[in-house]
């Protein structure tokens, strides 16, 4: 079980960041020019940004976290630009 584990937080995480990438594209076309949800966007892609740079440096635990992060983030605008 431990071993399952940690390999599952060092393996890249490529499902994360599709996931953040795709709920940021969706906010994104949601926001538009709304000041509240669209600071939210562009915290969650400063997120995302961060994220690719932890990647890069094959940091993954740091990546995974920074993008299920922005994932928050950026539905959170979505669902602020929609009400």
């Amino acid at each position: 079980m431990a071993l399952a584990l940690l390999v599952a937080c060092s393996s890249a995480p490529y499902q994360e960041m599709s996931d953040a990438r795709q709920a940021l594209e969706s906010a994104q076309h949601a926001v538009g020019k709304m000041p509240g949800p669209q600071a939210k966007a562009n915290r969650a892609e400063a997120l995302l940004d961060r994220a690719r740079e932890h990647l890069s440096k094959r940091e993954h635990g740091e990546a995974r976290h920074l993008a299920e992060q922005a994932k928050t983030l950026a539905i959170e605008a979505r669902e602020s630009a929609e009400r």
